[in-house]
């Protein structure tokens, strides 16, 4: 993120997608892998509560389509569904508010978000409304390293091109995965991390997908 003012933050999330999945029907294993979708980012903090190191605020990203959303399993012979594709197509809008509460050294940190499609993609895909929830805390330890733990929760929605709400598509549902993640900031202002998403309860819908794991990399610096 980039602080253009005391009060205002913009910043850019370059994801690279990892994503696993086992389709329950036939075992079979699938993989998507590559650039994901950039999400440009504006923060606006509404207030800095003092002492109390209360920071609610309030965002509003956009998405776009860099990410492959033709990629084909490693057979070639079938594209990879919407939820193992490393992109999706579209351009999407996402209105978030969330906090960040210091208490000594320990982080706590939460968000919720509402997500949706602006334009549709030109492979003839789904739009999406997604809503989620997340709840976290860290911890810094030795070395410049950092621990975090997250809850988050996703609710989606599908649409077809029709403009009708359907629930037997080849993705949506709801989703609670817990996250844990470790940090490394070398200097002042610049900070690497990794983190895991594991699923601890899914409700999908039509096609039904087991997902093993999410993977995330990311750097973060502050200029």
């Amino acid at each position: 993120m980039y602080g253009i003012s005391e009060q205002v933050n913009v910043g850019i999330n370059v994801p690279f997608a990892w994503n696993k999945m086992n389709i329950a029907s036939t075992g079979y294993e699938s993989r998507g892998e590559g650039l994901g979708d950039i999400i440009l980012t504006a923060r606006y903090l509404l207030v800095d509560i003092e002492p109390y190191r209360f920071v609610p605020y309030a965002e509003f990203s956009l998405k776009m389509p860099t990410g492959e959303d033709y990629s084909r399993d490693n057979r070639g012979s079938n594209y990879l569904l919407r939820g193992i594709q490393p992109g999706t197509g579209t351009w999407d809008s996402i209105f978030g508010i969330g906090f960040n509460k210091r208490w000594i050294e320990l982080n706590t940190y939460g968000r919720m978000a509402y997500a949706f499609t602006l334009i549709k993609g030109n492979n003839g895909g789904y739009t999406t409304d997604a809503f989620s929830g997340s709840l976290g805390l860290g911890y810094p330890l030795i070395w410049n390293i950092g621990v975090s733990l997250t809850l988050n929760g996703i609710r989606t929605t599908i649409t077809n091109n029709s403009g009708t709400t359907t629930i037997t598509t080849i993705s949506g549902g709801n989703w609670l995965y817990l996250i844990p993640g470790i940090s490394f900031t070398p200097w002042m202002g610049f900070t690497g991390y990794t983190t895991i998403s594991l699923p601890i309860y899914m409700e999908t819908r039509s096609r039904q997908l087991v997902e093993d794991y999410q993977i995330g990399l990311g750097i973060i610096w502050k200029f």
